[in-house]
Order: C-alpha cells, then structure tokens, then sequence
C-alpha cells in the first residue's frame, strides 16, 4: 500500500469514526425525541461497522508493512503503532458491551469518543505528516510589509 493511499484511506477511517460519533451524541443529547431513534442507530451501526472494516484493512497491510521493516523503528513509528494497539481492545470491549451487556450502555458514548480521538490522533502523527512533507510549501517569508514590524537590533547588546 502506497503512503498516498494509506493517507486516504486514514482520512476516510477518521471521516468514518466522526460520522459514527456525533451520530451517537445525536441520539444521545436529545431526550424526548424517540421517532428517530432507529434510524439513527442503525446509521451509527453502519458506520461503526465500516470503521472496523476499515481497521481491520489498514491495520493488515500496516503490519505486513511493519514485519518488512530492517531496522528500529522512529519515535513517530511506534507512538502509531502504540495508539494502534490501544484502538483494538477499546473496539472489542465497545462492541462486546454493546451486544452481550445492554445494561451497561451509558459507557458506550464515553468509549466511542475515546476511540475516535485515539484515532484521530493515530492518523494526524502519519497522515498528517506525509501530507505536511509531500506539500509545496517550502518556506515562510516575511513580506516588505512587515519591515515596520521588525527591529533586528531587539535583543542585541551594545
């Protein structure tokens, strides 16, 4: 998997797990409002569930990609995989909540905003730098109007 696709399939993961949470603060924030209810649970589910295909994806060619790898590992490397790791048993224990202990739901909401800020997180330490380094910015300069602005003797000794 190229770094250009896995940046936009990252980007679709972390549009995915948004969608699947304020679809979840959607149902939960409102109190009365009960017609709706179904169908925003089942939006939430479907988007949930391709969340998950999605990991399951991304986290398969990313650990083949890993299993290649010669030498150690960057910092930036295994904070990803770290996160990565952390993702998975908060998936598991969402899922495994949701289906078989119904009672213990109002720690579901609590769970899917972890797992999305994880996430998000995962994906802005990856993507978001090779993004940043395959850009056209280069190099910030400072404009004949900001001249006024400057006083290169600031700080100098006499």
């Amino acid at each position: 998997m190229t770094p250009k696709t896995a940046s936009i399939l990252a980007a679709l993961f972390v549009l995915l797990g948004g969608a699947a949470v304020l679809i979840m603060l959607e149902m939960t924030g409102k109190a009365g409002d009960h017609s709706e209810r179904t169908g925003w649970i089942r939006a939430h589910k479907i988007f949930g569930y391709l969340f998950l295909s999605l990991f399951a994806v991304i986290l398969f060619f990313m650990i083949r990609k890993v299993a290649a790898f010669q030498e150690e590992l960057t910092a930036r490397a295994v904070i990803h995989i770290v996160l990565a790791l952390t993702l998975l048993p908060l998936v598991v224990i969402k899922v495994s909540l949701a289906r078989r202990h119904p009672q213990l739901t109002t720690r579901l909401p609590l769970l899917g905003i972890s797992i999305f800020t994880i996430s998000f997180a995962l994906i802005g330490i990856t993507a978001g730098y090779y993004i940043l380094h395959r850009s056209n910015f280069s190099y910030a300069t400072i404009s004949a109007l900001d001249n006024d602005i400057l006083d290169l003797d600031l700080g100098r000794r006499s």
